[in-house]
């Protein structure tokens, strides 16, 4: 059977488990590539606590995170665990949080903003401007959240939009309000150095 690809382990009780370990590799890799495409669609692997706000696909994919994740643990306490080092190698490669209680807020939120602001800088790119797009709706809801805090900053309400947070935005000329283009701040440069810049 070991040739055949089946592995002979035992389970929790100890008593001994068969398992096809090309079924299990291709059910991990079903879910790494599902856990790629909620990445690119949400700007990040933070999975929202309840159940209610999830959908059925993605309940199963945050469960098999935590899965992941206790793996992981069972083998930085020397224990044996199903999580091999190239699947362990491809889940670094995208920046996977094996603990995330070990990351600090700070370079948390840091992540997280800087993930945000690089979606503003594609959306741009595909389209031109920051103009609400069907399509782009998890970008779209970003956009409106970037305003309402804008908005609320101007009113004197302290949000995560930092002074440091709308320098940047205004760089990639963001819109603060709907078909207002801000005055970007441009450094005066020679006409020769503008054009080793485009190249």
């Amino acid at each position: 059977l070991v040739d055949l690809g089946w592995q002979k382990s035992l389970d929790k009780k100890g008593c001994i488990r068969i398992c096809d370990l090309a079924g299990e590799t291709k059910t991990w890799n079903e879910n790494y590539e599902k856990l790629i495409e909620y990445k690119e669609k949400n700007g990040n692997m933070v999975f929202p606590s309840g159940n209610s706000k999830l959908s059925k696909k993605d309940l199963h994919l945050r469960n098999w995170v935590i899965r992941v994740r206790k793996e992981y643990q069972r083998l930085q306490s020397g224990k044996e665990a199903d999580l091999s080092a190239i699947q362990m190698k491809k889940l670094s490669d995208i920046n996977f949080l094996f603990n995330p209680k070990k990351i600090s807020h700070s370079k948390s939120n840091k992540e997280i903003w800087e993930s945000r602001l690089q979606a503003l800088k594609d959306y741009k790119a595909r389209y031109g401007d920051f103009a609400m797009h069907k399509k782009e709706a998890s970008t779209t809801k970003l956009i409106q959240k970037m305003r309402r805090e804008y908005k609320m900053r101007q009113r004197g309400e302290h949000n995560g939009l930092t002074d440091k947070r709308i320098a940047q935005l205004e760089e990639i000329g963001f819109e603060f309000e709907r078909g207002k283009t801000p005055k970007v701040r441009y450094e005066r440069r020679s006409w020769e150095e503008r054009f080793q810049h485009l190249l």
